[in-house]
């Protein structure tokens, strides 16, 4: 969980931002679908009081990689925040290992 605060920054900013770019319209749809879909599963789950650690895994798994995919995305299409956006890409592995407090 670590790294969910970082994941939704990425997800929703670069989601937003790709609605107005070159991006293909339905894979920017499908990931943003994905990437709600496992957001609110988390959601549901806490809201419930019945949290299930490894679905929650699975589901921080499938909006890294959607936030991953808006990232290159964003980046492909505005060059002035490539370059952090791709040291935060190349290093999500790294990144997952890290506390909160690190990352920041």
């Amino acid at each position: 969980m670590k790294l969910n605060k970082l994941i939704t920054l990425l997800g929703l900013s670069a989601a937003a931002a790709l609605n107005t770019t070159a991006a293909d319209p339905a894979a920017v749809t499908s990931h943003q679908t994905s990437y709600h879909a496992a957001g609110k599963a988390v959601v549901e789950m806490v809201i419930n009081k019945k949290i299930d650690a490894a679905e929650v895994a699975k589901k921080v798994e499938i909006m890294t990689a959607d936030a991953v995919w808006f990232a290159n995305e964003y980046a492909a299409a505005n060059p002035t925040g490539a370059k952090l956006l791709k040291t935060v890409t190349d290093n999500v592995e790294t990144i997952k290992k890290q506390t909160f407090a690190e990352i920041e």
